[in-house]
């Protein structure tokens, strides 16, 4: 699909009634990056930046965030949670499956939910590419309460089965965070430009380091945004091996990551310095090997970075 047929595509989002035509997760990741590029581009249509905050948003990411929204002409929101829920969150989930992601995956569901129904904004879009979907959907996802439903099972119990549905954590997570949505609820469809346009790391890399975006330095493996990689790196790549570095393979193969790149990943000692620093910041006084350990058997993903 070209780009003008895409941007047709979306007039439907362009009646809406609302200040904004779509919502852009925008994690200042170089994905999310040339996407909020592309949809600067569509012809009246108001998009709305978001960041969601986890708290490990490196120094450069922000850097990058600041210099791609002055190249933009897009607003520009921040959701961060109050540290003391997620913090325990995290504990939970790092003891339990190795990674923060679970709390993660959890926040970005609430966040975008919550803020595009707020606002009446009618859609979502996400800087998902081919590759990160096992089963590829039709771009365009039309949701109703029966979505709504999936989603909750997979982030928002899973969030629960890592963390105990009946902890003081979860429950204060749902109360803060979780929207009123129910069968009368108008709810935002989810739009991934990249099964529509394709993905080529090429383009998007030219693009955005036009834009003034780096690849940020202070952070590790395929991530380009968050400083808990270092624990989840570190993790992986000890409990999996030559499964941990046929991942990164086959991720430079489907064109997620430039051989260079690949290279130095795979060539990475991770720091177990900064892991312990990761975990220490949650209030984990563990080291990462005796984290390893007590690990419940099966919790390190190694097919997924």
């Amino acid at each position: 699909m070209d780009f003008t047929t895409f941007s047709r595509s979306l007039d439907s989002y362009r009646d809406e009634q609302s200040t904004y035509q779509g919502l852009a997760l925008f994690t200042g990741g170089k994905d999310s990056t040339y996407l909020l590029y592309l949809l600067s581009k569509l012809k009246d249509f108001r998009v709305l930046a978001l960041t969601i905050d986890n708290w490990f948003i490196s120094e450069n990411t922000w850097r990058n965030i600041n210099r791609v929204l002055r190249a933009l002409s897009v607003d520009y929101m921040i959701f961060r949670p109050s540290w003391n829920i997620v913090r325990d969150l995290y504990k939970m989930s790092v003891l339990k499956r190795g990674t923060l992601c679970t709390v993660c995956e959890a926040l970005v569901t609430v966040g975008t939910y919550g803020i595009a129904m707020k606002l009446n904004i009618p859609a979502i879009f996400w800087g998902l590419a081919p590759s990160q979907f096992r089963t590829q959907p039709h771009w365009i996802i039309h949701t109703d309460f029966e979505y709504w439903k999936k989603i909750y099972k997979r982030y928002l119990e899973g969030l629960g089965e890592v963390a105990g549905f009946n902890t003081k954590a979860y429950q204060d997570f749902l109360r803060s965070y979780l929207p009123p949505i129910d069968k009368s609820s108008s709810l935002p469809h989810h739009v991934f430009p990249y099964l529509a346009l394709g993905y080529d790391l090429g383009t998007i890399e030219r693009t955005i380091q036009k834009l003034g975006w780096e690849y940020p330095r202070d952070v590790v493996g395929l991530g380009t945004n968050c400083t808990a990689n270092h624990l989840h790196y570190y993790l992986r790549s000890r409990a999996c091996g030559e499964k941990f570095e046929a991942l990164i393979q086959r991720k430079t193969r489907e064109g997620m990551v430039s051989p260079a790149i690949a290279n130095r990943i795979l060539q990475e000692d991770f720091s177990e310095e900064a892991a312990v620093d990761v975990l220490d910041s949650i209030g984990l006084y563990i080291t990462p090997s005796a984290l390893l350990s007590q690990l419940p058997e099966g919790a390190i993903d190694c097919f997924d970075a």
